[in-house]
């Protein structure tokens, strides 16, 4: 079963929780604790995070097979979470500004990842890993049973450099006009292995099959099955 909405589903166990214990003088964090101990025994299989950030008008479908111990945030952005994900606990996944963000099932997120996206789509196809510490913002489709070493990083999103005019001051009349920051889509096939620390920049397309080599940058554009590495990343052999 999914939760259609998360706010909906806390308020309904708020209730519950009140009714169950006596709040006249608690303070807030012993409030909050009890809270979300009280919602781990309620549904035993979503552990809910140490931190939920949500606005009214956030839609987040959670599976009962899910388990999140990381945090969450949705700000006028939808969440999917589909059975068998798991989010460690030192992880944070968010959505803002109409962004979509999509986990298939079976997808694990290792601990210090961060995963993001507004005003674009984050899409993570079935059984693919995150090691710990992998960073993943902007406009990314990822396929199914793709393998992410420590470190990794994936980032369609970009900074305004045009001009002598400070980055942060070009940066903020581009959001101004556009509502983001410079943005090409990256697009990433099924059972893909990128290595250790290895970066994937905006605009790139890997195809099925493909190995990154740790360490490397990738900037452009490389066909299905192909072994790459280096900064800039190149074609080593093709499997």
């Amino acid at each position: 079963m999914l939760y259609s909405s998360l706010l909906k589903c806390c308020v309904l166990d708020f209730v519950c929780f009140v009714g169950d214990w006596n709040l006249v003088g608690m303070r807030i964090e012993d409030v909050q604790s009890r809270f979300q101990s009280f919602l781990a025994r309620r549904h035993p299989s979503l552990l809910f995070s140490r931190k939920i950030n949500f606005s009214r008008s956030c839609n987040i479908s959670i599976s009962n097979e899910a388990k999140v111990s990381g945090s969450i945030t949705c700000i006028n952005a939808n969440i999917t979470l589909r059975d068998g994900v798991r989010v460690a606990r030192s992880s944070a996944i968010g959505a803002g500004q109409n962004g979509k963000l999509f986990f298939d099932t079976d997808v694990h997120v290792g601990p210090g990842s961060e995963i993001s996206v507004s005003v674009h789509s984050l899409f993570i196809g079935c059984k693919t890993t995150f090691h710990s510490n992998a960073t993943l913002t902007g406009d990314i489709a990822i396929g199914k049973g793709c393998i992410f070493s420590p470190g990794t990083a994936v980032i369609s999103d970009n900074h305004v450099t045009d001009g002598h005019d400070p980055i942060r001051s070009l940066d903020k009349i581009y959001i101004d006009k556009h509502g983001h920051l410079p943005n090409k889509p990256v697009r990433i096939g099924d059972d893909v292995w990128v290595g250790m620390n290895a970066i994937i920049l905006g605009g790139v397309s890997l195809g099925d099959g493909c190995i990154v080599g740790a360490g490397s940058i990738v900037t452009r554009d490389f066909p299905a099955y192909s072994c790459i590495a280096g900064n800039p990343a190149k074609l080593i052999k093709n499997r």
